[in-house]
């Protein structure tokens, strides 16, 4: 018997033994992964694994056994915009999946585990905002220890996983002029009620209730707060815009506000948060 017949032998595998085989032990994809849920329908396709990180940002989770064409990489795009854009029902999923987790999810993440990665796709990644990870496994077996992978991190860059964005991250340099009249507005929300969470994205600011749905999306400009609201029939009023062609807005979010000032943040635009308030209970 020659030595190398004891060494783990490289195999193949098909792509559904590639998943059971990393969501068998997440951690070891990265450390402090959190599963959610596998085979997560979106309006294009279904997301592979869907995962939480350590910061409890939702993580898209792609799959490869061959991908020569860079595939994976456009799906997870897809499935990560698909979430950022329904992010009542990312977090009501959550909630359903792991009810003892707390459900604020921050900026969508993607690991992508394939054999290996063309350098269009590299080169791809380098231009795309997003954190994205790439994930080099091999496959091997041994007669006891059974089929195990050898998983490498590949990514171009070695950026640090970005936790909940801060406050303070959004209103950093010329978007600091808009932080009095956000301020207000905060204050304003947090006396809804005592289960008001505030967080931040990288894009915006969501007001969602405790294991709720989002009441309010607020957007930073230079020059203006954009609020996204979620209200029951209401009477036309010129300060309310219809969101259905808003940029940030969800499915759920009906009408959008601007605020320039402090004084913009009046009783109305009050009453219009707590309406929103109330049409998010669960």
């Amino acid at each position: 018997m020659t030595p190398s017949e004891n060494w783990p032998q490289p195999i193949r595998i098909n792509e559904e033994e590639l998943q059971q085989m990393v969501e068998k032990d997440l951690g070891r994809l990265e450390l402090g992964l959190i599963f959610i849920d596998h085979y997560v329908p979106t309006g294009a396709g279904e997301i592979d694994t869907l995962a939480l990180d350590a910061a409890g940002n939702p993580v898209v989770i792609e799959y490869k056994v061959v991908d020569e064409d860079g595939q994976g990489l456009v799906q997870s795009l897809g499935y990560a915009g698909w979430l950022s854009k329904n992010p009542d029902t990312l977090l009501r999923l959550i909630s359903e999946r792991k009810p003892d987790i707390a459900s604020k999810v921050g900026d969508v993440r993607i690991i992508l585990v394939a054999p290996n990665f063309k350098d269009r796709v590299i080169n791809a990644i380098t231009m795309v905002s997003a954190d994205i990870r790439l994930k080099r496994y091999v496959p091997f077996e041994h007669s006891s220890i059974g089929k195990w992978l050898y998983l490498e991190d590949v990514s171009p860059t070695k950026r640090p996983v970005k936790g909940i964005w801060e406050i303070d991250d959004i209103f950093e340099g010329r978007y600091s002029a808009m932080r009095t009249v956000y301020d207000m507005l905060e204050d304003k929300a947090k006396k809804l009620g005592e289960d008001v969470a505030v967080y931040a994205t990288q894009d915006l600011i969501n007001f969602q209730r405790e294991k709720g749905y989002i009441f309010a999306r607020v957007v930073v400009y230079v020059d203006r707060l954009e609020v996204g609201l979620v209200l029951p029939s209401t009477k036309e009023n010129p300060k309310l815009q219809d969101a259905s062609r808003w940029m940030w807005g969800t499915t759920r979010t009906t009408h959008y506000l601007i605020l320039k000032r402090e004084e913009d943040v009046n009783r109305e635009v009050q009453e219009w948060l707590r309406s929103s308030y109330e049409t998010s209970k669960r």
